[in-house]
């Protein structure tokens, strides 16, 4: 018997009959997970008996729609098109007045998108519409309409579509959710323009008081962004801020705009909106947090401490009991940290210590920061507070990594000693630490680097060889080695230090120390004054790791030691040297501007090269070299001084008789005329300033 048609035979007639006697009796609702059992095992048969039943014995009921609906589902999952027909007719005529009819149509027609017959799709969708607005599953069923009309291309008819939504279903509560739904979909499409008219009107016609309102008026702005519509962004940020303040989830959107603003370089005005999200909106959440948090990240920057420090007293007392507090403290500590305000860091590790869960990760992090700030200081205070990590944080289950940061912070400040009854101590209390094989190595590298210091370098080769061949298949061990080379160049002992570097090369030729190891073997020969050495070490780093993201700033990184080493020899009054390692930083520079692909340090070497021909006297190249930043990174974090260094130029060129005084001083002009137009907050401003004052007012003289 064939499954697409379900002719049931008379000898299944009387079969079914007298199952059907026990299914009268039954609970309709457990009829109906019977027959899905039968549909859901391919038996056609026996579900549509049941369903059939059901129908019979219950009409009317909500039992009986809900079996002629699945009736009609199973026809058409089966493509059995002429049974689905009659059966949707029987429901749409049964039924035409029961409650829950118009979701049952809009079900079906869903299901006939599910073999993509989209042609009977958009017939039911529109029937539903036609017999049973304003129901909320026949909008559903409008909107279904307009999309397929967008999927299938048919732009007049989805415009169409879209205006009997607004027209038929205004009153429904739910629609600005519709129209948010179909503005994404044509944005999916790429279809901006049309995108951007509904995000409008939805934002302009719905309650300030919808989600999906807001939410509208916030792809208006991310739409601006894309097209690079600075006035229309600020515009419709602005309307955003304005309308729909009493949103509660507006500090999330507000954050998140702020950050497209920081991405597309607008820095002030991401600034300005994290300060709104924090001043203008009630709620304590985590994106008003966060903006906080960036604010005082900003005024670190600056710096400005006192600013910083009225946000981080605010953040201290308004956010303390959020979950993601610990987290943002602690990372704004470290940032003070590395910002050289240690004082600052130390005291917000201690506030998050005492005020911050201890079962949170970030909590014990800043325990281990004052531990080292304690060790750094030789403060006795640490082994006290190493008692209380011990104690407070027995249940991190990271906690025996934390300690090795403890150890290396002893070993830092050559407290081998410390450092290893730390590491055997790890080894007895934790057996996990044992497996991992961490601790091991570290406590071999301890050795080592105390006979290093030492200058017992026979045994410190010695220890070397051990290390290599107990943990060669260690995961730390390219790290290791790292550190060691390190500790023998600052012992001078450059031989070693090459020969380890090396080993990293040949042996993690495919990880990033590779490419670190072979840029610290390049410097280390600029260093040690081996130029030639230094050269053919450039060319591998070049040569062997041309595909690495890294090595433009790698090779930024060596130009930078010949541009140090040249201020040095003009310190010792050395001119001819300096000019030679001015003119090699040149090469390498132009070497990441020519050869190596785009990269963040593209703007940096096209101005230290201009700085470079500026101190060897070429005043026309360097400003070439500096106009070609302002011209192509009008952002540059340093274009205030690039611009004010191009004024300089012109004046050692009018000093120099390159160019004449009337010439020489209408380009000065121009140039810190635009230092004082462009940068008015920077360091240069005032001096240039000064110079146009002072001599507009000696052409006032000469005039007079």
């Amino acid at each position: 018997m064939s499954t697409k048609t379900l002719l049931i035979s008379s000898v299944l007639s009387g079969f079914l009959f007298s199952v059907a006697a026990g299914y009268c009796f039954a609970d309709a609702s457990e009829q109906l997970k019977q027959a899905e059992t039968y549909k859901n095992v391919e038996n056609y048969e026996q579900a549509e008996h049941i369903y059939q039943q059901i129908v019979a014995d219950f009409p009317g009921s909500n039992y009986a729609l809900e079996a002629q609906k699945k009736l009609t589902l199973m026809y058409i999952a089966i493509d059995s098109q002429q049974q689905a027909g009659a059966a949707f007719e029987q429901l749409v005529t049964d039924f035409s007045e029961h409650t829950g009819i118009s979701q049952a149509v809009w079900q079906i027609a869903k299901g006939y998108e599910q073999p993509k017959k989209y042609d009977k799709a958009l017939e039911l969708h529109q029937y539903n519409v036609q017999h049973f607005s304003p129901d909320m599953h026949a909008m559903w069923s409008q909107t279904e309409v307009v999309y397929l009309n967008i999927n299938s291309g048919e732009n007049t008819a989805a415009d169409t579509a879209f205006e009997k939504l607004l027209t038929l279903f205004s009153s429904r509560q739910t629609l600005p959710k519709e129209i948010h739904q179909i503005a994404t979909k044509y944005n999916s499409l790429k279809r901006y323009d049309k995108a951007l008219e509904l995000y409008q009107y939805n934002a302009e016609h719905s309650s300030k008081d919808n989600m999906y309102a807001m939410w509208s008026q916030v792809e208006m702005v991310k739409s601006h962004f894309r097209d690079a519509n600075d006035a229309a962004v600020d515009e419709a940020c602005d309307t955003l801020l304005d309308l729909f303040s009493e949103q509660p989830t507006l500090p999330k959107e507000i954050y998140q705009i702020a950050d497209l603003y920081n991405k597309s370089g607008k820095n002030d005005k991401a600034l300005d909106l994290h300060q709104s999200n924090v001043e203008l909106i009630s709620s304590v959440d985590k994106y008003t947090m966060w903006s906080l948090v960036e604010i005082i990240k900003s005024h670190i920057s600056d710096p400005d401490d006192d600013a910083a420090n009225e946000a981080c007293d605010k953040l201290l007392a308004q956010f303390s009991q959020l979950p993601a507090f610990p987290t943002e403290l602690y990372q704004i500590a470290m940032i003070y940290k590395k910002s050289g305000r240690p004082e600052k860091a130390f005291q917000l590790h201690k506030y998050n210590i005492e005020h911050s869960s201890k079962d949170d990760m970030y909590t014990m992090w800043s325990k281990v920061e004052i531990i080292k700030s304690y060790i750094r200081d030789a403060n006795d205070a640490a082994d006290e507070a190493f008692n209380t990590l011990l104690t407070d944080f027995s249940r991190q289950p990271t906690l025996p990594k934390e300690i090795y940061q403890v150890v290396d912070e002893y070993a830092l400040a050559g407290r081998y000693d410390k450092a290893g009854r730390l590491y055997n101590h790890v080894l007895d209390n934790w057996p996990e630490a044992r497996q991992a094989g961490l601790k091991h190595i570290g406590v071999a590298e301890i050795n080592l680097l105390s006979l290093i210091d030492s200058g017992n370098y026979t045994a410190a080769r010695d220890t070397l060889d051990t290390l290599i061949a107990d943990f060669n298949d260690h995961p730390d061990l390219a790290w290791t080695l790292d550190g060691i080379a390190e500790r023998y160049e600052k012992a001078e002992q450059y031989g070693q230090a090459r020969s380890i570097y090396q080993k990293i090369v040949t042996d993690y030729n495919e990880t990033d120390y590779a490419l670190t190891a072979q840029k610290k073997r390049t410097i280390l020969e600029i260093k040690v004054g081996d130029d030639i050495a230094a050269q053919v070490a450039l060319e591998l780093l070049i040569t062997d790791f041309n595909d690495h993201s890294d090595l433009p700033e790698a090779v930024f990184v060596v130009g930078e030691q010949y541009y140090n080493r040249a201020f040095q020899y003009k310190k010792e009054k050395l001119e001819a040297e300096a000019k030679d390692n001015f003119r090699t930083a040149i090469a390498v520079w132009e070497r990441v501007i020519t050869e190596l692909p785009p990269s963040t340090v593209a703007p940096d070497c096209y101005n230290f090269i201009a700085v470079c021909y500026d101190r060897i006297g070429k005043y026309v190249t360097a400003i070439k070299y500096y106009q070609q930043v302002l011209d192509d990174w009008p952002d540059y974090q340093y274009a205030c001084s690039v611009q004010f260094r191009i004024g300089q130029c012109y004046q050692r060129l009018r000093d120099a008789g390159s160019l004449s005084k009337s010439e020489a001083d209408i380009a000065i002009r121009a140039a810190y005329e635009a230092v004082v137009r462009n940068y008015p907050d920077c360091p240069a401003t005032p001096a240039a300033r000064n110079w146009l004052n002072y001599n507009s007012k000696s052409a006032e003289g000469g005039q007079k």
